[in-house]
């Protein structure tokens, strides 16, 4: 029952990633109206003393998926794939880049940069699968993007699959893919544009 919000002003600059518990009892939020707070480090910003978010009219999307440990997986789509964990009722997220698409440090996960949508699903084993749609097509994530070492790993590729046939993958012709819906007559279908 918890809600996100991502938002930037005309400007591209910054204006918080945002949280609103709903404390659910019996079904029903504590609040009956939300009551956001602004739970963002800046990681998704230029840097440098900017608060822009690079291409943030282009591309942002967000999408929060349980976590197996009962609080919420965030993904956070820029230019590049941002996760963080919140512990239940928490409003601590460090955010990390997954993807490191155009930061030097040569795109070890091997996923197109400019991402646009993001659709998670629950599996059996408690981690996310993710759907990531990008300039380049569409990439998958089995296990939530559970990257553990460092930022800039070389194996970070290892918790993505490329679906793109152009470019090494395994699934139909894409190019740009942009949005993503779920089909009303069964969970198991997502639909992507």
């Amino acid at each position: 029952g918890d809600l996100y919000a991502l938002t930037i002003d005309s400007n591209n600059l910054d204006q918080g990633l945002w949280q609103d518990l709903c404390s659910a009892t019996s079904g029903s939020c504590a609040r009956p109206a939300p009551v956001f707070s602004r739970i963002d480090n800046g990681a998704l910003e230029a840097g440098s003393g900017s608060t822009v978010i690079p291409q943030g009219s282009y591309n942002l999307a967000l999408s929060a998926a349980p976590s197996a440990a009962n609080g919420t997986n965030l993904y956070v789509g820029t230019v590049d794939l941002y996760t963080c964990t919140l512990a239940a009722g928490s409003s601590a997220c460090t955010l990390r880049n997954t993807t490191n698409a155009l930061d030097g440090c040569n795109a070890p996960a091997q996923v197109a940069p400019a991402q646009h949508a993001i659709a998670t699903q629950s599996q059996p084993s408690g981690s996310p699968l993710l759907f990531l749609g990008n300039d380049s097509g569409l990439w998958r994530s089995l296990d939530g993007v559970a990257e553990t070492g460092s930022v800039c790993s070389a194996n970070d590729y290892t918790h993505f699959d490329n679906l793109n046939p152009a470019i090494g993958g395994s699934g139909g012709s894409l190019a740009e893919l942009v949005g993503f819906a779920q089909s009303p007559a069964s969970a198991n279908t997502l639909i992507a544009g």
